[in-house]
């Protein structure tokens, strides 16, 4: 037991030196009972001891590796091993069975286990068959750079890598993520590229603004790329100067969509480098701006507005509604007046402009709605014409205006207008109305297709008729008409609403009728005629005149056919209802008639009845139902 305790006190020693370190090239425990090759490494890391202390064979060696408690033993020859799945730091325990006073029956090792990371880089292809390599930075403290098999390099985190230079064609690149004094098992990615010979620039199509945002803004690029060649986009704000990279492009397609930029406020401006990171050389694609469009509508008229940085103009064109609309090659010109517009119809604009290569540039579209304010004309000849208790309107629609609605305003007291109603045609009847006591005064007025409302149309009154002392009629002067009333005309009519007659009174405004004074009962009314158009006729109401009927018959007749006193009727107002009788002296009745127009002609069966003297008998009813009934002698006379 002796010996075994020297044994220990060397070891102790050694371990304390550093001297087993220098001289194995492992990794000691804390007592340096055993040692690992590696105490460090990437999952899966598989830890491999070997014992360093000589201990009796008789002596039981166990293990825990995860310090759970719990122990695992060895047979001798037996590898003593122990894989580590999941990243974490460790302590390896040696528990030996010695058990001596002053002797520690356990030893330790620490272990520390690493998230096994694939290294993140990229191949830059330089001209003349070079490459250069770009490490990302990662968790690792060193990687390893593997240009071919054979050819390789570690350098530290952040470091650049050197460019190397290869024949001609397609190879392979393989980056390892490496940490200092650990095992080398951690990840590595291989790539493959091909080299190129020349640079060769991107052709930059189109920039097209998706989305205007201040914030949530994006733009499309299109563009051809050449394979291999690595190309860098860079973007520079309001002037192409200060561009910065924004990203390296997949040679594999052909178009980008950027997020999240300002294209509200900012004219972006960009272009494509291709690079060459050997010689950090770029040659750049043309250089195109984004295209900012405003659209403000004015009266008449909606206002085009636009902001870019356009170099090597060729033109500008813009579009309404999808449709190319104008052309303007003069760079400077940033306004547009479009005043080929309809009232509310929406209206959409584009604008883009082309390089002299073809590249071009695509705003976004903005949409208005177009308006036009102005003072319609107000209506000028109206024709209003009283038809019983109605009044019917109707008037000329204005001229180049669409008419949406028309509003009838009638006068409710003087010069006070109110709406009655409205119409989508120019005519209408107001019905209802109490036409024989007062005449109506109109004014109308109306909604265009842009909804302007015109002015009230000229003052439209219907000529309203009156009779004084039952014989004078008087109108007042029609008015409607914008050239005035060209001749008034009274209408006569019977009781019954049969026309009579008609009587032409130029542009007088009353009429004394005495033509018909046989009629108890005459009807009248006034036809106005317009001196803009004969065929505007305006009607007053009717008035009715009534005399006291008279009724007489002559107490003798002389039917000589000289044309005076030939027949022996009544004279005075017609009657409603008339029957006379004539009668010999003796009671024979020889004549008799309901027509009081209709007289006895002095026959009797076709033969002259002698002169002496008859007996008549008349009855009748007038219009008012007075009623007559005469009966008297006549003096048949011949000569």
């Amino acid at each position: 037991m002796l010996t075994v305790r020297k044994i220990y006190i060397i070891n102790a020693i050694l371990i304390l030196s550093g001297w087993q370190s220098l001289l194995f090239g492992q990794v000691s425990s804390q007592l340096g009972r055993f040692e690992a090759e590696y105490n460090q490494g990437c999952d899966p890391f598989k830890i491999i001891l070997t014992e360093t202390d000589t201990f009796p064979d008789e002596t039981v060696i166990q293990y825990d590796f995860t310090n759970n408690g719990i122990f695992e033993g060895f047979e001798d020859g037996e590898e003593i091993s122990y894989v580590y799945d999941t990243p974490g730091t460790y302590a390896i325990i040696q528990l030996t069975g010695i058990d001596e006073p002053g002797f520690s029956k356990t030893d330790t090792l620490e272990v520390i286990v690493r998230e096994s990371v694939n290294p993140d880089y990229s191949i830059f292809t330089c001209e003349n068959n070079g490459a250069k390599i770009e490490i990302f930075p990662d968790v690792y403290d060193q990687h390893k750079v593997y240009f071919t098999p054979s050819d390789s390099v570690i350098v530290n985190s952040g470091e650049p890598v050197p460019a190397f230079v290869y024949p001609p064609g397609t190879h392979s690149v393989r980056v390892k993520g490496l940490y200092v004094d650990a095992k080398e098992n951690c990840a590595s990615v291989t790539k493959d590229f091909k080299t190129i010979n020349n640079l060769i620039p991107a052709d930059l199509d189109q920039v097209a603004i998706l989305n205007k945002n201040n914030i949530t803004g994006s733009v499309e690029l299109q563009y051809d790329l050449q394979p291999d060649i690595i190309y860098d986009l860079q973007r520079a704000i309001d002037f192409p100067a200060g561009f910065q990279s924004m990203e390296y492009l997949d040679n594999s397609s052909n178009s980008l969509i950027i997020d999240s930029i300002d294209t509200e406020n900012d004219i972006n401006i960009f272009r494509i480098a291709a690079f060459d990171a050997c010689q950090n050389k770029n040659l750049y694609s043309d250089t195109i701006s984004t295209i900012s469009i405003n659209v403000r509508a004015e009266n008449g008229q909606n206002r085009v507005e636009w902001n870019s940085f356009p170099l090597s103009f060729s033109d500008y064109q813009l579009f309404r509604n999808d449709q190319s609309f104008q052309n303007f090659t003069n760079v400077n010109l940033k306004v547009f007046v479009d005043s080929n517009v309809e009232c509310f119809m929406n209206y959409c604009y584009s604008i883009q402009y082309t390089n002299s290569n073809g590249g071009i540039s695509l705003s976004d579209t903005v949409c208005v709605e177009s308006f036009i304010i102005y003072f319609p004309p107000s209506i000028k000849n109206t024709t209003a014409s009283v038809d019983g208790i109605d009044i019917g309107l109707n008037w000329d629609d204005p001229e180049n205006a669409t008419i949406t609605s028309y509003f009838i305003q009638r006068e409710i007291e003087n010069d006070v207008f109110a709406t009655i109603d409205s119409t989508l045609v120019n005519q209408y009847t107001d019905t209802g109305l109490d036409t024989d006591t007062r005449g109506f005064c109109y004014r109308i007025n109306y909604l265009d297709e842009c909804r302007n409302r015109s002015n009230l149309g000229d003052l439209t009154c219907t000529i309203f008729l009156t009779i004084e002392d039952n014989q004078l009629i008087e109108w007042n002067r029609y008015t409607g008409w914008q050239n005035g009333v060209q001749e008034y005309v009274v209408e006569v009519y019977d009781e019954n609403g049969t026309y009579l007659n008609e009587i032409n009174v130029g542009l007088n405004r009353w009429y004394e009728d005495t033509t018909f004074l046989t009629r108890q009962i005459i009807r009248y009314r006034i036809r106005a005629e317009s001196n803009d158009d004969p065929s505007l006729i305006s009607y007053s109401n009717f008035v009715i005149q009534q005399v006291e009927s008279v009724l007489w018959l002559p107490n003798s007749f002389t039917p000589n056919g000289d044309g005076l006193n030939d027949f022996f009727k009544p004279e005075g107002t017609q009657m409603r209802e008339f029957t006379m009788r004539i009668f010999t002296r003796y009671g024979d009745l020889i004549y008799t008639t309901e027509d009081q127009n209709m007289g006895w002609d002095g026959t009797y069966n076709g033969e002259e009845m002698p002169p002496v003297t008859y007996i008549y008998k008349m009855e009748a009813t007038d219009e008012l139902d007075k009623k007559y009934n005469k009966t008297g002698q006549l003096l048949l006379i011949r000569h």
